[in-house]
């Protein structure tokens, strides 16, 4: 093919270049000085196949981009727009030039531009198919978030939802609880996680109801039009409510909480529809929720104070039906609250007139159909029309009134996108004679992205109980995830009755060498004993009070001397146990499994520090992604070593993976809770940190050297004992030179590790 062509487009190019430069700017453009190789981007885009106006739209926005951010800048852009349209498409690729004007204008900073395109670029390369929709909420991220709040909250999505398209699709259109979660702690905001908890507690005081609290995000629902809604036995809440600070956000929830629990506590039936309109609905729902509201309020006062900030009359001239249904909304809830004029106040009058009148009837759950039916007429009379699609309910801590009807529910128990936040749902009635109890069940969500492919291990049969939410470290924004990873507690079967005897047998010369060398260590603060009858000084205060003593003419207590007594060993350890699946593979030399070490090692261990009185407790983990990191307890700081101990320990078996920061982290802060001089966790691991949802190697090694690190600094060392081939760089990298020693011949594990302990008590 002829270059003519070639160079007859590349001066048309930049000739274009040229005139795009003098009408997008005033002054001279950076650009003119890198025109060449601007024209060279911009015709690589028009002659790559791509739609046409990806070209235009790139000549545009580059332009002013290179006006703030320099040439660099903009002809970076060009690659990032070409990669776009290779993996999302033509479209997005034009929406990335009008988004990265956006940015360019929004941020200040001189890197956020090139930490903007980085972002984008993570994005075509581990979600494409997001990339549209991550866009689409781009004005929105940017005006709530900084640039380093921008790059917490993608790296999120990406983490959280692995290589799971679906998930990767909820979380960056922000209708997954978690996209709201972490927009809220990206923008320092708090968010329903942050009460849960409290929350649990504040509606089983006020109505002995203890229900399932889930976080929901509604579908194509402006973010302020949140509400909370019941179903079936759960409570779904809005996982954040945007631009309300952190006391202001636990009111509305606590205050939204009390009015679903009014439902549940005062209306023991759901409304049937029938054939009422929507105008109709809306009214009787209205009239519903103050009936129970001020059943509520007879029943306990206080909740006045908690509704009372939401409800304030605001005039307006607009006689529309949303309006008039916020007003009835007040005036129900206090009658001075009417409207002064026009005929939303005739109506309103007439509406709160017969609601207090019939005040006598409140208890009757027929009342709030037979006012509003009525009611809804009088409306449909004056020609008031309701859009049912676009009416939220008001004021913002009121519930959406699904729950109250009949055929009005939503499916949240099958609801995809919901995270539970609580396990366990038992309803309290007190005028009942009984309870009932309901089974539930947790969410064991898991991407699909797998590093290895780990068995089930036998031992985790049931569901698990929640333990608690840690944080994780993510190294890529240099920033902690609050509540990122959810331990939870699996009860470990029981094994072999003979396993502790066997050990006690086998072992026991080397039970008694470890235990003597134990107890003739000396550790900790050495306590002068007082009173003695004899010892190797005075007892001043002994000696002043024999003397007082003798002058009232009393016989003299002979204690009047101090013994240097033996130090105290105020030390508690928390050993933990790798159980990954690799710790089942066999070893060489040997029959047994590196797993059957770890019990036989631990088993010895454990019978010298029992026979010692060191206080000590056992777990071992494993895990299956953030949502779910298994902690075996096989001994608590208060329970004796002995022949259960030997049967949880036996009934250890191999799987899954290793998330050791997460361990570390819920093993520390059982350890902190201790009284004690010293705390030590003690973990037996094969290998480096990993998991099934995490393909990135540094990731968990760089978690797991934070906890280590933050523990350290709470008071609590942390040693690692490294069986068979394990990666000393890696282990050096998390522990430190000293936090750590690997024990290559793992047959002679039982010796080494109790000499091991020697050494660290002392």
């Amino acid at each position: 093919m002829s270059a003519a062509p070639t160079r007859i487009r590349q001066a048309t190019v930049s000739s274009n270049v040229m005139c795009a430069l003098s009408r997008g700017s005033s002054i001279s453009s950076p650009l003119h000085d890198q025109h060449e190789i601007w024209a060279q981007a911009c015709e690589r885009l028009r002659s790559a196949g791509y739609a046409p106006r990806v070209a235009r739209a790139y000549q545009k926005a580059s332009v002013e981009i290179a006006d703030r951010r320099g040439p660099a800048a903009a002809i970076q852009l060009a690659d990032t727009v070409s990669m776009a349209a290779i993996k999302s498409g033509s479209s997005v690729a034009e929406d990335l030039c009008a988004k990265a004007v956006l940015v360019n204008r929004r941020y200040d900073e001189p890197d956020a531009f090139e930490r903007w395109l980085a972002l984008i670029g993570l994005l075509i390369s581990r979600a494409a198919a997001s990339l549209g929709f991550a866009l689409k909420q781009m004005e929105l991220l940017t005006q709530r978030l900084t640039i380093e709040g921008l790059e917490f909250w993608v790296w999120s999505g990406i983490r959280s939802s692995g290589s799971d398209q679906a998930r990767q699709l909820a979380y960056f259109k922000l209708e997954a609880p978690e996209a709201i979660r972490g927009l809220a702690q990206a923008a320092g905001e708090a968010s329903f996680a942050d009460f849960s908890t409290g929350m649990e507690a504040y509606l089983a005081g006020l109505y002995g109801l203890r229900l399932k609290l889930r976080e929901n995000v509604p579908a194509n629902v402006d973010p302020t039009d949140y509400r909370a809604t019941f179903s079936h036995g759960v409570i779904s809440v809005p996982a954040a409510m945007p631009g309300l600070g952190r006391s202001e956000l636990k009111a509305l929830y606590r205050a939204s909480l009390a009015h679903v629990g009014a439902h549940l506590a005062y209306s023991p039936c759901k409304i049937t529809k029938g054939r009422l309109r929507p105008i109709q609905i809306a009214v009787v729902s209205v009239i519903e929720d103050a009936r129970v509201e001020h059943l509520a309020m007879r029943d306990m006062p206080g909740l006045r104070r908690l509704w009372q900030p939401f409800h304030a009359a605001k005039p307006s001239a607009m006689q529309t039906a949303p309006h008039m249904l916020t007003s009835l909304t007040h005036a129900l809830f206090a009658p001075d609250l009417i409207p002064d004029k026009g005929q939303e106040n005739s109506w309103v009058g007439k509406a709160s007139r017969m609601f207090f009148d019939a005040r006598d009837e409140w208890e009757d759950p027929d009342l709030s159909r037979r006012l509003g039916n009525g009611l809804g007429n009088d409306l449909g009379q004056m020609r008031v029309q309701l859009n049912a699609k676009n009416y939220t309910v008001q004021p913002a801590y009121r519930d959406d009134n699904h729950g109250i009807w009949d055929s009005l529910d939503p499916p949240l128990a099958d609801n995809p996108e919901t995270v539970e936040l609580q396990t366990e749902a038992i309803k309290v009635r007190k005028e009942e004679n009984g309870s009932s109890r309901n089974n539930s069940t947790r969410d064991s969500e898991q991407d699909e992205r797998q590093t290895a492919k780990p068995m089930e291990a036998d031992q985790s049969r049931d569901t698990g109980r929640l333990i608690g939410r840690f944080p994780e470290f993510d190294v890529q924004i240099n920033r902690e995830r609050a509540d990122w990873v959810t331990v939870n507690r699996y009860e470990a079967v029981q094994g072999s009755g003979d396993f502790w005897d066997k050990i006690l047998s086998e072992k026991s010369q080397l039970i008694s060498r470890l235990t003597s060398l134990i107890k003739s260590s000396a550790f900790g603060e050495t306590r002068n004993r007082k009173r003695q009858p004899d010892g190797e000084s005075l007892d001043i205060d002994a000696c002043v009070a024999a003397l007082s003593q003798l002058k009232m003419g009393q016989m003299p207590d002979p204690g009047i001397y101090e013994k240097r007594g033996n130090p105290a060993r105020e030390l508690a350890v928390s050993i933990l146990i790798d159980i990954s699946q690799s710790t089942g593979d066999q070893m060489r030399e040997t029959t047994a499994t590196l797993l059957e070490l770890e019990m036989e090692a631990v088993a010895v261990l454990a019978a010298a520090l029992e026979e010692v009185g060191d206080r000590f407790a056992i777990n071992a983990f494993c895990s299956v992604g953030r949502h779910d990191v298994r902690f075996y307890p096989i001994k608590s700081f208060d329970q004796p070593a002995d022949e259960k101990t030997g049967r949880a320990l036996s009934a250890l078996r191999s799987g899954y993976s290793t998330r050791m920061g997460a361990a570390l982290r819920c093993a520390g802060s059982e350890l902190m809770k201790v009284r004690a001089r010293r705390r030590l966790v003690l973990l037996l691991s094969d290998g480096e940190p990993s998991d099934i949802d995490c393909d990135d190697p540094d990731y968990l090694l760089h978690d797991a050297r934070r906890a280590v690190r933050l523990l350290a600094a709470s008071g609590v060392d942390v040693f690692c004992v490294g069986l068979g081939a394990t990666a000393l760089d890696v282990q050096n990298s998390i522990f430190g030179r000293n936090g750590f020693a690997n024990i290559a011949t793992v047959q002679e594990l039982p010796a080494k590790l109790a000499a091991l302990y020697l050494k660290l008590s002392r």
